[in-house]
């Protein structure tokens, strides 16, 4: 075993890490080592058996994140783990594929590297650290990832981090974001599915494109042809710019950001997309949806997180039933709606309940055709059930 401190679980308490799943909660430790927020500690089972080893901090109830298990071997330090897994992560997108140059590399805990997100955008990446551990291994990260991106034939002119929200992030972590390896850029233009968008890094929401969608953006653009669609929730307009491209005869993006629908016009733009036939809405999704008069075939409901945590859920979910009881509403019989939710505490089950009492209180006979999860480069470790976040139907509407 190497020499990190080792904390010493309460009996019976080793099942979860057997089973390879990388959260360790506080509960199950028996006895703690003296350490700092971040160190790298050994994890033994209370017979005395090595389980792997993880990054731990102190007086959290989520205490650790298990970086190797007990097959790795017993020398291994973080450095050489950090260049294994960026390896392994980036030939699994390499090996995928991905028509364009924008694509997720590293899922957090689905690629084995709990607390970090990273993701491409075209020449340019954007890293989410969202653990004290992995924050103070940032040099170390940095110099892994370029080390494995010189393997991989994929370039780095430059590497963004962006701040996680204080309700997922650890102390410890960054409180601005910053470039923080090479020369920065405000924005850069990416391709997607042989489509133009572009992508600005201050002040976006995620790391700056909805990338988790790019098959369900695609999907959409067959289905569009002499349709009209609306996009609630648009951002920069990504579903736009694909229905747009797939034929629609009208597409209007609602977004309460005045600046995203700016950044919406711009991408129409870029694709060659005239605009006279589309509408731009800087408004509330709520009071747009109350208000409007216009007929639409498809409505395409993408609405930021309502729930981030469990105490949360009680109003997300009066939210998500209030969205698609008013999308029902306003859609035409035999019309189309594409819904999905990227909140964490609600699940599949959970959602078709929603949707359930929407169809009830706006009276319309709804049918799911057709389910969906996040992209591909977005993938799901068997061990790690709760990285499946992003959920969704295709819903027929009479």
């Amino acid at each position: 075993m190497n020499s990190n401190p080792r904390i010493v679980l309460q009996p019976g308490r080793e099942k979860s890490i057997k089973q390879r799943h990388p959260l360790v909660f506080s509960g199950a430790v028996a006895k703690w080592p003296t350490f700092e927020d971040g160190d790298l500690l050994n994890v033994q089972s209370h017979s005395g058996e090595y389980l792997g080893c993880g990054q731990f901090r102190k007086g959290a109830s989520l205490a650790g994140r298990m970086l190797w298990f007990a097959e790795s071997p017993e020398d291994t330090d973080f450095q050489q783990w950090a260049v294994d897994r960026f390896v392994a992560a980036l030939g699994l997108r390499t090996s995928l594929p991905l028509d364009g140059n924008a694509w997720r590399a590293v899922a957090g805990e689905s690629d084995g590297m709990p607390g970090v997100t990273l993701d491409r955008y075209a020449e340019y990446w954007v890293i989410q650290i969202s653990s004290v551990g992995m924050e103070r291994n940032k040099e170390h990260l940095i110099s892994a990832f370029r080390s494995a991106s010189a393997k991989a034939g994929v370039k780095c002119k430059g590497m963004y981090q962006k701040v996680v929200p204080r309700t997922s992030a650890e102390p410890g972590t960054l409180e601005s974001s910053a470039w923080i390896y090479g020369s920065g850029v405000d924005s850069v233009t990416i391709q997607e599915n042989g489509l133009s968008f572009r992508v600005e890094f201050e002040g976006s929401q995620k790391t700056g494109f909805f990338l988790d969608q790019r098959e369900n953006r695609a999907y959409l653009r067959t289905l569009s042809r002499n349709r009209r669609v609306l996009n609630c929730f648009s951002y920069t307009g990504g579903f736009s710019v694909y229905a747009a491209s797939g034929g629609a005869s009208r597409v209007v993006s609602v977004d309460s950001s005045e600046k995203a629908i700016a950044l919406a016009k711009e991408n129409f733009s870029l694709n060659q997309i005239s605009q006279a036939n589309h509408g731009f809405e800087a408004s509330d999704v709520f009071e747009y949806l109350r208000s409007v008069e216009e007929e639409f075939d498809i409505i395409v409901l993408d609405p930021p997180a309502f729930a981030r945590t469990k105490r949360d859920l009680p109003q997300a979910m009066r939210g998500y039933r209030d969205i698609h009881r008013l999308a029902f509403q306003v859609i035409e019989k035999g019309g189309l709606v594409l819904t999905s939710s990227c909140s964490h505490p609600v699940d599949s089950d959970l959602m078709r309940k929603i949707i359930f009492q929407a169809a009830l209180e706006a009276r319309r006979d709804v049918r799911i055709l057709q389910s969906h999860r996040q992209s591909p480069d977005h993938p799901l470790s068997i061990f790690y059930p709760e990285g499946d976040y992003l959920k969704g139907f295709l819903l027929h509407i009479d």
